[in-house]
């Protein structure tokens, strides 16, 4: 979906002569959301993460106007536009979630999931739900987040 809102605005606004601070706003405005929507829930790995940072470079190198044979490296080009790497907000959004269920009455769902143990002979979800938990657990300290 990314590539598609990055390529519907590519000939009126990425290749006009608007200025690219101009073109930057536009993009934290109308690309970042479609591209960070519901990412409070992801478990991100260390694969998904070079994707997700790869998904961010491209759209960053239409803006700034970087052909492949130019030789820009990613950090230059998150310095030349002053945004961190995408993986870094993904990342950073988790314990903000975490931190709502957390203040959650402990009969909500959503607390009850987090915070119980599985029953002992629970193994089908194991692995994603395990992945999503540990995470959880960890920026969590004693029922609070850590980042409150």
């Amino acid at each position: 979906m990314t590539h598609t809102s990055m390529r519907s605005l590519d000939r009126h606004i990425w290749q006009s002569r608007i200025r690219t601070s101009t073109k930057l706003k536009l993009y934290n405005i109308y690309i970042l959301p479609v591209l960070l929507y519901g990412s409070e829930c992801w478990t991100v790995t260390k694969a998904d993460a070079r994707r997700i940072d790869a998904v961010d470079q491209w759209c960053l190198r239409r803006i700034l106007d970087v052909c492949w044979f130019d030789f820009v490296r990613n950090d230059q080009s998150c310095q030349i536009t002053q945004q961190p790497p995408l993986s870094v907000i993904v990342k950073s959004r988790h314990p903000s979630l975490i931190g709502h269920v957390a203040r959650m009455d402990t009969t909500a769902d959503a607390s009850r999931i987090i915070f119980e143990q599985p029953a002992e002979n629970w193994r089908s979800l194991r692995s994603t739900f395990s992945s999503f938990n540990m995470t959880g657990r960890q920026s969590v300290s004693y029922g609070r987040c850590m980042t409150c």
